[in-house]
């Protein structure tokens, strides 16, 4: 018999683990100790007696699939099942641990189609494509596929209105919540890759008969008439009805969607709400809603289905181009495995009846696709399938995990297949009273809410004196504001303090968070109160300063005269440490006809380390000189990556975060993993190093990874992380922040619904619906039909299920503390409602509170714990302006009756400075020496020659130095007094050089992210550069002006498109040896042909041939330095943005010079 002792199970433990001979689903709550179960099951059915006639029920453990969520999960249960087996006397089971099948889905599935990749007509050497190589295949089809359908000069109807309603977009936008429609086709292909049937199941709901229902709306809004009406009101509804009289007269083919919604634009709802109106108006107005949302969508719907094609067409040309590469993504290997299994004959041969024991552990993140193909692996009627997970953990909807996959199987099986693990091992029982109290109940957050009991036998040293539940509460008025949320981080701050001083070690304490947006100010509070801390988990790693120094050094090393976005970052970072003084040493230099002091790039000056006589050189300057000059030399003979590691550790970087202790340490993971990123990039993806400093640009504003660590670090810091990242993990005292906040519908809606088209409805919009018409729903149509109703319909869905996924996480984050919890709730009253908002704020204080809010101060709230909670209560009130007051009860008396206008007053008032002081430049550090390189000697560095010209500074020269050339209109040379006309015309009280400022920097945004500025982005500009009231009207007329013109449309057809492009390109002229300056925008396909355009301010006053001749001589120097480049024509095209075309009302004045070969710029 077997040897296994089960005496240390519960009764539900030892139940699961003694059930083999049928399908089992397990509710397995928090610190339940499933792993532990699984892991005695796995010995129990290898153990003698545990089959029939005390025989085991398997025959060997080769029989045994269990399917884990994570590949750390997978390497636990082996390092559990081991040992347990050789207690066991099972030593020939315990040494088969290694090839068991225990795994994630995606190596189970990568196991089976190696096994049989002849079979299937799959390489056998086939790997698994890594992040970096889908985002660029991914990339490269959409780019292909898309692009060229951008580029078509005959497009159809319906990609005509696909590409007039949205912009093109960039792959960097793709993944974000970009509108665009490369991201709209990667989102679709995503969808339709986690949809059973893939693209065969999308469909897109149709709009209604809408002459129809605009006859029914009519007759509706016509009773308004038969009710008592203001005198405002009345002249109102007769007009509209007279407007919706108007559509119904016309002929059949004139009642079109656009007739419809502009008669709907005119009809107005009557404000009054006297004898019953009020209740008449109610339905009439969500009529209203749908018809006017059916009509917007419906414009779009073809654009819709074109979206879908485009996906469907990337998709192929993305699976060529892994085929060509014997590549697999994860879709490919669920999809693939699943095929096999369904189509294969040697496939279902091979693993018909192989498993005898099938688990699936984190059930509640399994989609219905991954369970359908592990369904094929568990025996007939999927009797040996027992599936483990809890609905209340389920957080992964965002990768595509459905908990209604979960639920749906516990339904589906008899009350005798089901059992729960709600005993918890992990926390005590006043942690589990509280989630009880904030999850469960008739107020609870938690739909179907699983209570947990307390393990009675729990154990642990925490001080008796100290509060096991701490509540931070602050309260605000219309919004959680910047100063909220600076509060809170100081007491939570100050309760680690408390438990670090009472014995508690800070390495066994998390901070929690929903989002790591607002990380940095809770790191600092606990930094500021003297504790370590450390972020090991979330998605803030590409946003740390050592992340972006090392993107700065790769700049540099791809191109040393790249001083914006590479040089200048290198120096002043923490790296080399540069002060002021060193930079404008580097930056000054001499004339060397007059002796004068010049400007000059500071690349010039680091190169040549020639300084003025009264220039001030310090040991930092000459070490960053000679580590980089090397480190260039270095890069002619060995790997990018390899020359960064040098850098890095030349500079004594790494030695000096090393003796910052825990800080520092992490500091330095995220440098060496910066190192690995760019050796990746370089060379196991073969990328130079200008691609690869682009790559890496990109990788930091798109990824979303954790922080880097090195082994053995933290280990008495408090760590920060998201909710996800906690997952199994568990923490003495855990303190839970940033949780609520507000849902953002996506652009694609989609969900499943049966239809004759499909099962699974999509909806894309390409503008975004008035929230005005959407307030107008008040019931969500729980049958939809038309198009206006899907949407609501789908919306409405998402939200509750993103409502619903934020509870869930939620309890997560609450049930990681073993033995404290430091509740930070941050809310805030509106004149509506007394009650805190956000929704779920709300609902947390229903429930703790019974939706009061506490006095400000210190207070007590019995929740049913051994103890009560210790509510410490803040209470900010907006004053005059921008300003606040808090009223804290005397718990922070430094900001009673203090005028508050962000974050950086609580923390100077609190602490006595607001910087970063974590993030300070080291005022001294040690430089290490270095061993010469014998090569260096050898390597010649260019000289650089301060001989630099620009147009804005040599226009006057440039005007004697060359005739009109002939290919431009006029032939009247252009001098110093034209320009000057041009400039003198734009005087007023504001320089015209900050009107063309202005509105060059808003221009960039609507180049580089295709909308329109907001009101406050455009104020926000204006007011850096100090215009009035005059300037403003000027540059937001010309502002309107240019985006709806046709030459900015002509801009976006093309595939490659920059803004306010530098350049610094040679030159041969007596002007001097280098050209610079910076292009408004270039688009371009290809080197064939490249489209420029400059904005020009001013020239209001001046005739067309006069503008021409003002800025021909800049067209011809902008035309040389793109010919050179290698662009063989050049179509400039300088928009006059504050004149109208005088032929085409609304149009900016556009004033083309074209060159090419035969008309040929001249040779500056």
């Amino acid at each position: 018999m077997s040897t296994l002792d089960l005496s240390g199970l519960n009764d539900n433990q030892r139940a699961i683990v003694q059930t083999l001979d049928k399908p089992l689903f397990v509710a397995a709550g928090a610190g339940s100790g499933k792993t532990f179960t699984l892991t005695q099951r796995i010995a129990w059915a290898l153990s003698p007696g545990s089959g029939t006639d005390g025989k085991p029920f398997l025959d060997d453990i080769s029989q045994i699939l269990v399917i884990t969520f994570t590949n750390a999960a997978a390497r636990e249960i082996k390092e559990r099942v081991r040992p347990t087996l050789r207690q066991c006397g099972l030593r020939e089971q315990a040494l088969n641990v290694d090839s068991a099948w225990i795994s994630t889905i995606h190596g189970m599935c990568s196991r089976i189609l190696k096994r049989h990749a002849l079979d299937l007509n799959i390489d056998p050497e086939f790997s698994i494509a890594s992040e970096n190589e889908v985002n660029e295949l991914r990339g490269n089809a959409l780019q292909h596929v898309v692009g060229d359908v951008q580029k078509k000069q005959n497009k159809t109807p319906q990609e005509q209105l696909l590409f007039e309603r949205m912009n093109f977009g960039s792959l960097e936008g793709v993944g974000s919540n970009e509108v665009s429609i490369l991201n709209s086709v990667s989102k679709v292909m995503t969808i339709a890759a986690q949809t059973p049937g893939g693209y065969k199941s999308l469909w897109v709901p149709k709009s209604g008969d809408i002459a129809s229902a605009m006859e029914s709306f009519a007759n509706h809004y016509d009773g308004v008439r038969t009710y008592p009406l203001s005198v405002k009101d009345r002249p109102k509804v007769e007009a509209s009805c007279e407007a919706l009289q108007e559509f119904l007269a016309l002929a059949p083919g004139k009642r079109t969607p656009q007739a419809a919604l502009d008669t709907l634009n005119q009809v107005s709802m009557p404000r009054s709400s006297r004898g019953g109106l009020k209740e008449y108006k109610a339905p009439l107005e969500e009529e209203f809603a749908l018809l006017k949302i059916d009509i917007l969508l419906g414009g779009f719907r073809p654009g819709m289905e074109e979206i879908i094609e485009l996906a469907q067409k990337t998709t192929a040309y993305y699976q060529n181009l892994k085929r060509d590469g014997s590549l697999l993504d994860d879709d490919d290997l669920i999809a693939q495995a699943l095929q096999a299994l369904e189509t294969s004959p040697e496939v279902q041969a091979d693993y018909r009846g192989r498993f005898k024991l099938v688990m699936i552990d984190e059930f509640q993140d399994t989609d219905a696709q991954q369970l359908k193909l592990i369904s094929y692996l568990s025996g007939t009627d999927v009797e040996h399938l027992t599936t483990v997970g809890d609905a209340q953990q389920s957080i992964y909807r965002f990768r595509g995990a459905d908990v209604g996959v979960f639920r749906s199987r516990g339904a589906g099986l008899p009350e005798d297949n089901r059992v729960q693990l709600d005993m918890n091992y992990r926390s005590h029982a006043d942690i589990l009273s509280f989630v009880d109290k904030v999850c469960g109940g008739d107020r609870g957050v938690l739909k179907d809410f699983m209570r947990l009991k307390a393990n009675p036998a729990h154990r642990s040293d925490f001080p008796d004196s100290l509060p096991r539940i701490d509540i931070e509460l602050t309260c605000g008025q219309k919004n959680v504001s910047k100063i909220q949320g600076a509060v809170a981080a100081q007491g939570i701050a100050a309760q680690f303090k408390k438990y670090a001083d009472a014995g508690v070690s800070p390495g066994n304490m998390a901070l929690l968070l929903r989002a790591m947006t607002n990380a940095d100010q809770y790191v600092q509070a606990i930094r500021d109160v003297g504790l370590e801390c450390v972020v090991s988990g979330g998605s803030g790693f590409t946003t740390t300063i050592e992340a972006q120094t090392m993107g700065a050094l790769l700049h540099y090393l791809a191109n040393d005269h790249d001083s914006e976005t590479g040089l200048f970052p290198v120096l002043a970072s923490q790296m080399f440490g540069l002060g002021a003084d060193d930079f404008v040493s580097l930056g000054t230099g001499t004339h060397v006809n007059t002796g004068n002091p010049i400007k000059r790039a500071i690349e010039c000056g680091l190169e040549t380390m020639e300084f003025r006589e009264d220039a001030s050189v310090s040991p930092r300057l000459v070490r960053a000189h000679n580590i980089l000059m090397e480190a260039r030399s270095e890069m002619r003979r060995k790997p990018v990556a390899e020359v960064c590691r040098e850098v890095v550790v030349a500079s004594g970087w790494l030695n000096r975060l090393e003796e910052e202790g825990v800080t520092g340490q992490s500091k330095e993971a995220n440098v060496l993993a910066s190192i690995d990123y760019i050796r990746d990039l370089t060379e196991e993806m073969g990328l130079g190093p200008a691609r690869a400093a682009s790559e890496f640009d990109t990788w930091l504003r798109v990824s979303k990874i954790s922080p880097s660590r090195l082994n053995g670090i933290g280990s008495n810091a408090v760590q920060v992380m998201t909710v996800h990242a906690s997952k199994g993990l568990e923490f003495q005292v855990v303190a839970v922040a940033g949780w609520d906040g507000t849902s953002r519908v996506d652009q694609i809606l989609h969900g499943h619904a049966q239809s004759s088209e499909g099962t699974e409805a999509l909806i894309i919009r390409a503008d975004k619906i008035d929230q005005k018409v959407l307030d107008k729903l008040k019931e969500i149509p729980d049958n939809p039909q038309t198009l206006g109703e899907w949407y609501p319909y789908l919306r409405d869905s998402e939200k509750q299920a993103d409502a619903e996924e934020a509870t869930r996480l939620l309890y997560v984050a609450l049930t990681r503390a073993e033995d404290a919890l430091i509740f930070d709730i941050d809310g805030y009253t509106t004149k509506n409602s007394p009650s805190l908002s956000p929704d779920l704020t709300g609902r947390v204080m229903g429930a703790l509170f019974g939706g009061a809010v506490p006095q400000a101060g210190t207070s007590e709230l019995d929740f049913g714990g051994s103890m009560p909670a210790v509510v410490h209560t803040y209470i900010e009130t907006k004053g005059k302006g921008k300003t606040s007051s808090l009223d804290t009860g005397g718990l922070l008396p430094e900001l009673e009756g203090q005028p508050l206008q962000d974050p950086a007053d609580v923390v100077r008032l609190l602490h006595g400075s607001s910087e970063d002081t974590a993030e300070q430049m080291p005022t001294s550090f040690d430089l290490f020496a270095i061993e010469p390189d014998p090569l260096t000697a050898q390597v010649e560095m260019e000289k650089n020659r301060f001989d630099v010209f620009s147009f804005s500074a040599a226009h006057e020269k440039m005007a004697h130095m060359v005739h009109q050339p002939y290919h431009m209109k006029s032939a009247v040379p252009v001098g110093w007094q034209a320009v000057q006309e041009s400039q003198d015309e734009t005087a007023d009280p504001d320089r015209a050089t900050n009107i063309g400022s202005a509105f060059h920097l808003l221009a960039q945004t609507i180049v580089e992210s295709g909308y329109y500025p907001t009101d406050e982005h455009i104020r926000e500009v204006e007011d850096y550069w100090g215009l009035g009231e005059r300037a403003r009207k000027r540059v937001e007329a010309a502002l309107k002006r240019w985006f709806g013109s046709s030459i900015r449309k002509e801009v976006l057809q093309y595939q490659n498109l920059q803004a306010e492009l530098p350049f610094f390109s040679k030159a041969h002229s007596e002007l001097g040896s280098y050209a610079t300056g910076a292009f408004d925008v270039v688009a371009y396909d290809d080197k064939h042909e490249v489209l420029l355009v400059d904005y020009k301010t001013g020239d209001t006053k001046l005739d067309i041939d006069r503008i021409r001749e003002n800025h021909s001589l800049q067209a011809d120097l902008y035309a040389r330095v793109l010919m050179d480049i290698g662009f063989e024509r050049v179509r400039a095209r300088f928009v006059c943005v504050e004149r109208e075309d005088p032929n085409e009302a609304g149009e900016p004045l556009v004033v083309a010079y074209d060159f090419d070969q035969k008309n040929a710029p001249y040779a500056w």
